[in-house]
């Protein structure tokens, strides 16, 4: 009878489950779908996007897609009434890796990336809204869509070389500079271009901007879960937010490798743990091989306004697991072996990095932008410190005084609400551990390098003279949200609701104040922060510090799913959720230039700077690619005495405008900005540097000299003429 009563009991469950689960996929359906019908027209609206989808190209397919990238948001946030909050949360905490390996696996297959590439179809007379799933491509992510990727889609047709010859028709460096996927040794140090090398261009897209947002979260978690002991998840899911959906980290998210280097950090600290509190020396010799994997993507990620900064932060947390474990460390000889090949293995990697690339790392050290720079902080205003709630925003709205919102954008990390508990628990703790320490005093040299200065002397001791003040926002706002992580956990002591609404109030004005001085305002124009939207960062203020300071179960829930909501719904509308990259590799301008140079063996040149990068995607070779170094054999055929190199000793775009004879013979330069070169040569010129043909919108053909003329192959595509380099 018993078996009869548990047969029952557990067919009445099975029951019940399958009834909830069938109504979870109903209402999710129907929520997911009438999102889908309504989102072309909120798009459209000043108050979101004011981005109007216009393509039917795809139509099904990206209305598809859309459904089904709405699906499980809703089915998660359905999900908790109708199965429990504490037993949806727990299922999702023990497979996350499992989910998060689920989410890249569908953005592969779905074919889906956040590049702005669809800006080139702008440039080309397309439509910017082909394959726009959800967002807008953002023309400022200029480093990404005109750079990083179409350097990654040439490495395709250069078998994935180490060099790379369309790039200045020279031997170009593929590896130690840009983001670039190569088949050698050191790509183990950057796992996120496997995917280039294993699926393609556009699926290795799609790997690249997933995989890279995913490992981020999962990582943040794990050190914030590492900071509260793997007992509050709660707060390891705020961490985890803040730092990937800062708004700071989405619009830099595909340029500099900021994420690759805190995902670095994060993974190596946690595994040191692991390393420390795991006496398998099989499982140590795991963690240590994959430290030296994450101590070569920090290194190779080569942007040192950064990673000085968190190599700050990366100490401490060091310091502190070996401290805290100091006396139960125990290291036998096989441990050692182990440790001595590990590190052997990554000095021979990272050996022949140096060796390949020697010459790159010369060049590039004494270029006058960026290769020198020295400074000694003060430029970060203090409102700064407190004022990024406001650029939550700026995804959605645009504004002619906002020239940049990637330098304008901020991490939310609550200062100081973080190091204001953290002192407090010193305090009623009377002692104060290594970690709150050491934090707290390079949080003090951060603040005053930032926002005051430091003596040359003394910034250059401290190896800070990299860094300006605007750079080191990503050390203070790590620092921030690990103390707030930590404290938070820590304290022992409550605030009444009264005293934690105040505190909230009070955050919330001074943060809203501060955000109004960190954006945009000029007499007589509509300020940025307009008060409707003054009012929403301090509502938005009001619901974060409640979230962290609250203890009612049923508000703080609230308030955290809010908290977490309003920075995804931010961050994630900061880059576009784009379809495929027939913006790189379809247009009709390329296929017009493979009718004409069908073997891709000529030399081509543009009169934009911007061309040569989507010539290069495509595998055809160009005089005026972007010069990452400096292309001596280029410049010593127009500047043989070396006269000119405060041009061109540089990073530099190149504009290369075709004039007639010149009688002296010379190159006419012109800088403009820093990274900038426009570069006057005449016909003769242009065929002594090797060029074949010419794309442009202007027209050439009136334009000679004795010997050379420019012949106009075809009729005009995309806004564009191809003109072939003849003998008169």
């Amino acid at each position: 009878m018993e078996q009869i009563g548990n047969r029952q009991r557990r067919f009445s469950l099975s029951k019940q489950f399958l009834s909830r689960f069938l109504a979870l996929c109903v209402f999710a359906f129907a929520c997911s779908a009438a999102a889908v019908w309504l989102y072309p027209g909120i798009s459209g609206s000043k108050y979101v996007f004011n981005f109007n989808l216009t393509s039917n190209l795809y139509r099904y397919r990206i209305i598809l897609i859309r459904w089904l990238l709405l699906l499980p948001p809703f089915m998660l946030v359905l999900s908790w009434p109708l199965f429990g909050f504490r037993k949806v949360n727990d299922f999702l905490h023990r497979h996350r890796f499992l989910i998060g390996a689920l989410i890249v696996l569908a953005t592969v297959v779905l074919n889906i990336n956040g590049s702005s590439l669809n800006i080139w179809n702008g440039y080309l007379q397309g439509d910017e809204s082909d394959g726009i799933v959800f967002g807008e491509p953002r023309t400022i992510r200029s480093d990404e869509w005109v750079v990083n990727t179409p350097r990654a889609f040439s490495q395709s047709y250069n078998g994935h070389g180490y060099f790379n010859a369309l790039y200045g028709n020279q031997p170009s460096d593929m590896f130690i500079i840009k983001d670039t996927p190569v088949w050698a040794l050191a790509e183990i140090f950057r796992p996120f271009h496997w995917g280039y090398l294993v699926l393609g261009n556009s699926r290795g897209l799609a790997f690249y901007w997933s995989a890279r947002l995913v490992v981020l979260f999962l990582a943040t978690y794990e050190l914030c879960l590492l900071l509260t002991e793997k007992k509050n998840r709660g707060l390891a899911v705020i961490g985890a937010s803040l730092v990937t959906f800062a708004p700071f980290i989405q619009w830099w998210l595909a340029v500099n490798s900021l994420p690759e280097m805190l995902i670095a950090a994060f993974v190596s600290i946690v595994l040191l743990n692991r390393y420390l509190t795991d006496h398998s020396s099989m499982h140590r010799a795991l963690c240590a091989l994959v430290i030296m994997i994450c101590a070569g993507m920090f290194i190779l990620c080569l942007y040192p306004a950064w990673q000085i900064p968190l190599f700050y932060v990366l100490a401490a947390l060091i310091i502190w697991q070996i401290v805290k474990y100091w006396g139960n460390i125990r290291v036998s000889r096989k441990d050692v072996l182990n440790f001595v090949w590990i590190v052997a293995l990554f000095v021979v990697v990272l050996g022949s990095v140096l060796v390949m690339s020697s010459s790159t790392i010369r060049d590039t050290m004494h270029t006058l932008y960026p290769g020198r720079r020295e400074v000694t902080g003060g430029d970060l205003p203090w409102a700064k410190l407190m004022g990024g709630i406001g650029t939550l925003i700026l995804p959605f709205r645009s504004h002619p005084d906002l020239i940049n919102p990637t330098e304008t954008a901020l991490f939310i990390d609550l200062f100081p609400i973080g190091l204001l508990v953290t002192v407090f628990n010193c305090v009623k703790k009377r002692s104060c551990d290594v970690l709150d320490a050491l934090l707290v005093c390079i949080l003090a040299l951060d603040v005053i390098y930032s926002c005051v200065g430091l003596p040359l002397w003394l910034a250059k001791i401290l190896i800070l003279t990299p860094v300006s003040g605007g750079r080191m926002v990503v050390g203070m706002a790590v620092i921030n949200i690990i103390l707030l992580v930590k404290s938070l956990y820590e304290r022992t002591w409550r605030l009444p609701v009264w005293a934690t609404c105040v505190c909230a109030l009070v955050y919330a004005a001074l943060s809203t104040l501060a955000s109004k001085e960190c954006l945009p305002h000029k007499t007589g124009s509509d300020p940025y922060m307009s008060r409707p939207i003054l009012a929403l960062v301090f509502i938005i203020g009001v619901i974060f510090v409640l979230a962290l300071l609250l203890d009612t179960a049923i508000l703080k829930k609230t308030m955290t799913i809010l908290m977490v909501a309003t920075l995804a719904c931010s961050g994630l509308a900061v880059n576009p959720t784009q379809y495929a990259s027939r913006a790189i590799d379809s247009q009709p301008i390329i296929s017009e230039i493979e009718k004409i140079d069908p073997n891709k063996k000529s030399v081509w040149a543009t009169t934009e700077w911007i061309y040569p990068q989507l010539l290069a995607a495509n595998g055809i070779q160009s005089v005026n690619t972007v010069n990452v170094t400096p292309n001596w054999k280029l410049w010593k055929k127009l500047d043989p005495n070396g006269k000119n190199q405060r041009f061109y000793n540089r990073y530099a775009f190149l504009d290369v405008h075709f004039t007639g004879y010149r009688a002296d013979g010379t190159v006419k330069y012109k800088k403009s900005g820093e990274d900038h070169i426009q570069i006057f040569i005449s016909p003769k010129q242009a065929h002594k540097i090797g060029i074949n043909y010419i794309l442009t919108g202007d027209d050439l053909s009136t334009i000679h000299d004795s010997e050379y003329e420019y012949l106009r192959m075809g009729d005009k595509v995309s806004g564009l003429y191809v003109y072939r380099l003849v003998h008169r």
